[in-house]
């Protein structure tokens, strides 16, 4: 169970990262009107925060779901009914 759980919401949190979104467009704005390098310690800096963010969100994630089970299926079901929706 712990690795499985661990896998689906990372797999979650990395469709977040994915997407673009105000990041992408505060670190091109860097770049562009700044300096290429600027435009990667703008990236770096997002992207560890990011991942600060993820590690935090999936180690508490994962006490609620190991702590109460039916709650992963509710999450899995409704996941699964938001998917058939199509939104």
């Amino acid at each position: 169970m712990f690795l499985s759980s661990l896998m689906a919401i990372a797999a979650v949190l990395i469709m977040g990262v994915i997407s673009p979104g105000p990041s992408f467009i505060y670190v091109a704005r860097n770049a562009v009107a700044r300096s290429r390098m600027h435009g990667l310690v703008t990236a770096l800096g997002t992207g560890t925060g990011a991942a600060i963010f993820s590690i935090m969100a999936m180690m508490g994630l994962q006490k609620v779901l190991t702590a109460v089970p039916e709650m992963f299926i509710g999450l899995k079901v409704a996941g699964g009914l938001y998917s058939l929706a199509g939104v």
